[in-house]
This record gives structure tokens, C-alpha cells and sequence, in this order.
């Protein structure tokens, strides 16, 4: 079973050897949010979670990716656009599709769209 996403933002941020503080200071949220959200104690909005992973330097998704990261491979990890896929992420798009299929297509559409708007090169603002 995968951690929670609180945990999974504390392990990308300790593997990229980032204190609260710079994550704060990156994002501009508080410090204090930054470590409700790591601990569990609250669940964050898509905002601010779009805003830590901008801060972390990892692409949005890796944060819901079912896989088993290590602390020395997630140093690693690192969004890579317009090249061809390696087995891992081939099977990657083949579950991400497999699992679309079966969510109902206005819910789909909603979801495409979120992606879309979220990887518009208007947005880069980070």
C-alpha cells in the first residue's frame, strides 16, 4: 500500500534535502500548513498541492503514482516531456488508461480538462 500524500510530500522533500522553512519560502505558504499536511492532520487543496510540487521540482502526478520509492531513486525522478517512454512509464500510461476507462466520461472530461489546464504552458508561472 502507498502512503499517504502528506508522507509522500515529506519524503520528496527530505530527498531533495529541502527544510519547511524553504518550501515556505518557495511557495509562500505557511510552515505550519506545510507540516499539517505532511503529518495527516489535514487534507490540502489541489492548489496547494499543485504549489509544493512546483516547489519540490516534480510534475504534479508524482505524487498519486502507484509506485515503491526508495529515498535514493526519488532524488532521481524528474518530469521528462516529448521522449520516448521507458518500459516503466509505458506501463505507467497502460494502468493511467486502464483506469480511465472505467470512471464515467463526464467525470473523465472534468478530469482532462484539470490536467490540461494544470499543464498549460500559460500556468508556468513557477
Amino acid at each position: 500500500m502507498n502512503p499517504p500524500i502528506g508522507e509522500r510530500m515529506r519524503l520528496y522533500r527530505n530527498t531533495r534535502n529541502l527544510s519547511q522553512l524553504e518550501v515556505e519560502q518557495r511557495t509562500g505558504l505557511r510552515r505550519y500548513n506545510i507540516s499539517r499536511v505532511e503529518n495527516g492532520h489535514t487534507t490540502p487543496t489541489l492548489a496547494t498541492v499543485d504549489k509544493i510540487t512546483r516547489a519540490l521540482g516534480i510534475p504534479l502526478y508524482q505524487l498519486f503514482y502507484e509506485c515503491r520509492v526508495s529515498r535514493a531513486n526519488a532524488v532521481t525522478l524528474k518530469h521528462r516531456s516529448r521522449r520516448p517512454q521507458s518500459r516503466r512509464e509505458d506501463a505507467y500510461m497502460k494502468r493511467l488508461q486502464r483506469s480511465l476507462i472505467r470512471i464515467p466520461a463526464a467525470r473523465r472530461r472534468l478530469l482532462l480538462f484539470l490536467a490540461s489546464y494544470l499543464a498549460s504552458p500559460k500556468r508556468s508561472g513557477a
